[in-house]
């Protein structure tokens, strides 16, 4: 009988452990369950690489410089709803370019942080507007043509 009692015991450690790196290893740095977390993901460059004037998006074709100050809108549109979960992007015109990032991006927390600490945004309320299932395209910033 003890030995039944030992082998179960060892079973159950062995499963819980088995259990607990397989929890450990599926979460992503976007998981927030804490506030540390949260800071973790304010933190988090993703594949965003800053600059004092700019940044670039790692692992893409073109890795040139956006600079903060040649911008000339931003735009964030809705894509889907997907289980109470909004996916959305931010449109950001350059020149004559349009460069996309979805809220997927790996660093978007942070990025969303630098553009209102970069630009003159117009609504500042925009990241929460955003999780109250707006449906409509929101124009956060515009620079001033003259």
């Amino acid at each position: 009988m003890l030995n039944w009692i030992l082998l179960f015991l060892i079973v159950w450690i062995f499963i819980t452990y088995v259990i607990f790196l397989w929890v450990k290893r599926s979460k992503k740095i976007t998981d927030v369950t804490s506030y540390d977390d949260l800071e973790r993901l304010n933190n988090h460059d993703g594949n965003f690489q800053y600059l004092n004037n700019g940044f670039y998006l790692l692992n893409t074709k073109d890795e040139n410089v956006i600079k903060w100050n040649e911008i000339d809108s931003i735009i964030v549109k809705p894509i889907s709803f997907n289980d109470d979960l909004l996916h959305f992007s931010i449109l950001i015109k350059v020149k004559s370019d349009y460069i996309e990032i979805n809220n997927q991006t790996e660093g978007f927390q942070k990025f969303t942080n630098k553009i209102n600490e970069n630009l003159a945004v117009s609504d500042w309320s925009w990241k929460w507007r955003l999780h109250s299932k707006v449906v409509e395209n929101v124009i956060i910033y515009e620079r001033f043509q003259d």
